[in-house]
């Protein structure tokens, strides 16, 4: 998919243009979620367009206790 600001003619070219595409995470309502999503990048620009990298596991630990008792055995997948 390609995900892109450029536009052609007054179109996007990209799947996902202007910023249409935030914090996401492929897979995650899957019962065995991926572990790392990867965005290869072929054009950048010289300033901005940072990538950022956040760990479920530090949020997680860094839970109050009594929440992190509530959260234990729940899951984020979708029963079917």
């Amino acid at each position: 998919m390609m995900i892109s600001n450029i536009r052609e003619n007054g179109e996007p070219i990209g799947a996902l243009p202007d910023g249409e595409m935030m914090f996401h995470h492929d897979m995650i309502h899957s019962a065995m979620p991926s572990k790392a999503t990867l965005l290869y990048s072929v054009k950048i620009p010289s300033k901005g367009g940072n990538t950022l990298f956040a760990s479920g596991y530090a949020a997680y630990d860094s839970l109050d206790p009594q929440i992190s008792q509530q959260a234990r055995g729940k899951t984020g997948a979708s029963p079917l």
